[in-house]
């Protein structure tokens, strides 16, 4: 549910829906647009999350919040990746014109770039990371191992004493800390 008071809660609140959907829609269940732009994402099997407005107490609230992001009065609202896409007609008209799809399969991937890359979590290559990393390389860190025990959940820390326990501590403290 919404927070009720603080509008830049309420925005907070939006914000996060948005961020954490990749494709989110605004609506109302009585809306005949918000039925179309909802069938049209089941029909394409993307999985998409909806806040039905006139369902919760302070919808309006919401709607008027929603028209400070998008500038959109009107529902639906959709949103892509993020990013407002628009109304019933946007939302249709980049279907038609075979663009909806791209927007949804868009990704928003970083380029890295690495002076060094090991292949190897285990005691060497965790030591060849940490020892090019002291000297100021940026380095990545790849591993993937077969969980030697069974019923063992974890992929890290090759196979050396205690099956990768020394590694796996080391990389799970460097993930935590991100740097030392």
């Amino acid at each position: 549910m919404p927070p009720i008071g603080n509008p830049n809660d309420l925005l907070a609140f939006l914000q996060e829906k948005i961020n954490k959907n990749k494709v989110m829609i605004f609506s109302k269940t009585t809306c005949p647009f918000c039925t179309k732009v909802k069938d049209l994402f089941k029909s394409l099997n993307v999985q998409h999350d909806v806040l039905e407005l006139d369902t919760i107490d302070n919808g309006t609230n919401v709607q008027s919040a929603l028209f400070e992001l998008s500038g959109q009065k009107t529902v639906p609202n959709v949103f892509i990746n993020g990013k407002h896409i628009g109304g019933c007609d946007d939302t249709l008209q980049a279907h038609a014109e075979n663009r909806l799809m791209q927007i949804i399969n868009a990704t928003n991937s970083k380029t890295f770039d690495y002076d060094l890359i090991v292949v190897g979590g285990g005691s060497g290559g965790l030591a060849a990371a940490k020892e090019a990393a002291a000297l100021g390389k940026t380095v990545a860190l790849l591993d993937f191992v077969k969980p030697s025990p069974q019923g063992s959940s974890w992929g890290l820390g090759g196979t050396c004493v205690n099956v990768g326990y020394i590694p796996k501590k080391l990389m799970h403290r460097a993930a935590v800390l991100g740097r030392s």
